[in-house]
């Protein structure tokens, strides 16, 4: 209810977990399975500072298309016009040439401000620019209810955030392309949204901080009489 994700392997399905953050997993012909953790984040390093520039970046992330573009088959990209879909689409168009790109939208609605979060405009620009063969979706309020249930199954979790827009765009992908591409999880790479922090003091503990400054739908002591006894005093309690 907090952070809008859960912190453990579990699904809502039985016999069946994710696979940890910073996790990789190896099934071979026997069905033998082994799990290695290759990467976790340290606090302690927390002021290091990371030395690498822009074109290094793009040098890794144009290395990295071509690694996972050597196909005949049709390919796709997701186009939001933010910074990085474009690269990840403009090296696909020069790699490629030919290229199809997706763009999920919102009908208009003053009383909600679709206009703001609408990217179509954008997207559609930059799409001339590239020569791309572009698909826009429209979103309506009705669509989120339209397609829960079918999103709860894929996702496997209670979360929130964009997946049913996701969601309802790939139902139009799937029909185009065999092979998509997505710039989602790029911010992350670079400590997330600055907007996440605003409220972090060096001098408090992080966990705290953070917990304190995105309770917004219960409190402590109300998640006692919501959440099971066991479950509160393993969790939540500390």
């Amino acid at each position: 209810f907090t952070f809008q994700n859960i912190f453990s392997d579990n699904t809502f399905y039985e016999k069946i977990n994710e696979l940890a953050p910073g996790n990789f997993l190896i099934i071979d012909n026997n069905g033998f399975k082994r799990r290695n953790k290759y990467w976790d984040f340290h606090f302690e390093s927390f002021n290091s500072v990371l030395n690498i520039n822009k074109i290094d970046i793009i040098d890794l992330l144009t290395k990295s298309i071509e690694l996972q573009s050597d196909t005949t088959e049709r390919i796709g990209c997701h186009l939001s016009a933010g910074i990085d879909s474009s690269l990840i689409a403009s090296i696909l168009a020069e790699k490629k040439g030919s290229l199809s790109t997706f763009t999920a939208g919102f009908e208009e609605n003053k009383k909600l401000k679709t206009d703001f979060f609408n990217e179509i405009k954008y997207s559609e620009r930059l799409s001339r620019k590239l020569k791309s063969k572009h698909f826009n979706v429209i979103i309506k309020p009705e669509d989120i209810f339209k397609s829960l249930d079918n999103l709860i199954q894929c996702i496997e979790l209670p979360r929130m955030g964009q997946s049913y827009p996701n969601y309802l765009l790939n139902n139009l992908v799937g029909k185009k392309v065999r092979i998509v591409y997505s710039g989602l999880g790029s911010d992350e790479l670079f400590g997330g949204y600055p907007w996440r922090y605003r409220n972090y003091d060096i001098r408090k503990n992080f966990v705290e901080t953070l917990y304190s400054s995105w309770q917004r739908i219960f409190s402590k002591e109300e998640k006692k009489e919501i959440y099971q006894p066991s479950f509160y005093k393993k969790n939540l309690n500390d």
